[in-house]
């Protein structure tokens, strides 16, 4: 409806505006006072290198979900382990896991063959993982778990934090863009909004099962699911 898109366009724009006002703030600080600083002109360079990025990820992240939402998407079908694919998605989590002391917990009984997209699979689990990232619990883990459903023919993906949790009226919305729980946009820096919206649109337009299952004050379990290939 019209408030939506509204509320969508605010939140882009604000998203948009926010890079591009810190990164002439800093250029004007190495311009005027650290000239003469290498340490602090070196400081200013890096926060507006890492701002650049941000605005180059929020493009990316939008550019992809309306290419989802507009068309059909062409699967690149291939064999490959689960398992493999999700070890170097934990490996891209690394640095920021040791700066803030998160850790993972992947748990499962490899291999777990499957045949699917394996660029768009890499896309829906590095999403969850970094939506758990951002809402990790107290105790800084996130669990992930890949097993077989045997009975469904099926290979299941789970993501699992223990933050705050997810209320029953708003389990269905966390999918939209930019939708936050507490139903008030904020910029975080480590995504941009749209990694759960991308996901969904993913998995509806490969018939892949999704959700998350959640309770307030314990935490949520994001999960996706994939056919099976032959196992080796």
């Amino acid at each position: 409806n019209d408030n939506l898109r509204i509320d969508l366009l605010a939140n882009m724009s604000h998203d948009i505006r926010t890079p591009l006002t810190m990164i002439s703030a800093y250029a004007q600080l190495i311009d005027e006072i650290a000239f003469e600083d290498p340490e602090k002109r070196k400081q200013y360079l890096d926060i507006i290198i890492s701002e650049v990025d941000q605005l180059d990820r929020l493009l990316q992240d939008m550019m992809t979900l309306s290419q989802l939402q507009k068309s059909t998407v062409r699967q690149e079908i291939s064999s490959f382990d689960v398992v493999d694919v999700i070890d170097r998605v934990i490996e891209g989590f690394d640095a920021l896991a040791y700066t803030s002391g998160v850790q993972f917990n992947f748990i499962a009984q490899g291999p777990l063959m499957v045949e699917a997209d394996l660029v768009k699979f890499r896309q829906v689990v590095t999403n969850y993982v970094s939506n758990a990232f951002k809402h990790v619990g107290d105790d800084k883990l996130v669990l992930i778990r890949a097993f077989m459903i045997d009975e469904l023919g099926m290979i299941r993906i789970e993501v699992e934090d223990h933050g705050s949790g997810i209320a029953p009226e708003e389990l269905d919305l966390i999918w939209d863009r930019y939708y936050k729980a507490d139903k008030h946009f904020t910029r975080n820096k480590e995504g941009t909004g749209l990694g759960l919206a991308i996901s969904k649109a993913i998995c509806e337009q490969l018939d892949w099962p999704y959700g998350v299952i959640s309770e307030e004050n314990r935490g949520s379990t994001f999960y996706v699911e994939l056919p099976k290939g032959r196992q080796k």
